[in-house]
């Protein structure tokens, strides 16, 4: 199968980018599907682009890329779109970029294939970190084992939960034969996750309120981080997500950054009150989620029928 970031990217490399009145409505598709009210920098960002479509040239083009979703039959169209500059500085101008960042990732989120995927089947992810490519396949349903694997060691085991039981393994990953142990079941997707900007957004601030201001913004970010890494999206609620972190007030746009695997692109930060800063990293021209700053690098998803299957 295809991986769709490394297609993505070597397609981008190659094509201009358009100007920001030739783009075709990717915002109005996106808030058409979001079953919520559009946050006031959406609608400010529309006006913008309502602006400049009345004093461009009357001649337009339809620009986009078409990637594929490992493991998946169908292949999207990826509108590109154009990061505008914002005018002025200080904690708003900044905050109202980077939210125009995470407007475009969701736009670009519902652009890939709608795959509801059966309980038996697995959620398969290859990232990159420090230099080492791992794979790990979760279960859908979390009832089914998994593992993940890193090149040079044995398989890790990732048992299923059934009614509130695991097989035991040893820490050398060896099975330990009749022994089961507590616990709690994972699944990779969770069908109950919410679909729109205002229901994800509350989900993902549900305990932040009890937290230090100062905190807010770092317990949402890895709260969202978290489902990026170990939960498998659809589409609207990706695009829930990334509508939803738009609002967390402190996200800032970092640029020039890199992800794990040292490929380029546009970071969304926020200071987790350590002194440091950490980042999520978008493609430049899709608008993609591709990883985290320096540390981890998505290089591939699937839906697969079992453990162990390449997409």
């Amino acid at each position: 199968m295809v991986d769709d970031i490394r297609l993505v990217r070597e397609l981008g490399q190659d094509t201009p980018l358009p100007r920001l009145a030739e783009l075709d409505g990717a915002y109005a598709r996106l808030m058409a599907e979001m079953a919520g009210p559009a946050p006031a920098a959406v609608a400010a960002e529309k006006a913008t682009v309502a602006g400049a479509r009345r004093v461009a040239a009357p001649r337009r083009r339809r620009f986009a890329l078409a990637f594929g979703l490992p493991g998946l039959a169908a292949a999207a169209v990826a509108a590109v779109l154009v990061l505008a500059p914002l005018d002025g500085g200080g904690p708003e101008a900044a905050h109202a970029e980077a939210a125009t960042v995470l407007h475009r990732a969701a736009a670009a989120a519902l652009t890939v294939p709608d795959v509801e995927p059966r309980p038996d089947q697995y959620y398969y992810v290859r990232t990159e970190q420090a230099g080492h490519e791992s794979q790990a396949w979760r279960s859908m349903d979390g009832q089914h084992d998994g593992y993940f694997t890193v090149p040079g060691q044995p398989a890790e085991p990732v048992p299923g939960c059934h009614d509130g039981r695991q097989q035991a393994y040893d820490k050398y990953g060896q099975l330990e034969v009749g022994v089961t142990r507590e616990c709690e079941t994972r699944p990779a997707y969770r069908p109950e996750l919410p679909d729109t900007a205002d229901a994800m957004f509350a989900y993902i601030n549900a305990d932040a309120s009890t937290s230090p201001r100062e905190t807010r913004a770092n317990y949402i970010a890895k709260t969202a981080m978290g489902l990026m890494g170990q939960t498998y999206l659809r589409p609207k609620v990706r695009a829930a997500l990334f509508e939803a972190l738009s609002r967390v007030p402190g996200l800032t746009i970092v640029r020039d950054v890199t992800d794990g695997a040292g490929r380029p692109g546009i970071g969304i930060g926020w200071n987790p009150g350590s002194g440091d800063q950490y980042v999520l990293v978008f493609h430049p021209t899709t608008y993609a989620y591709m990883g985290m700053r320096d540390f981890v690098a998505v290089l591939q998803v699937a839906v697969v029928d079992r453990a162990g299957q390449q997409p």
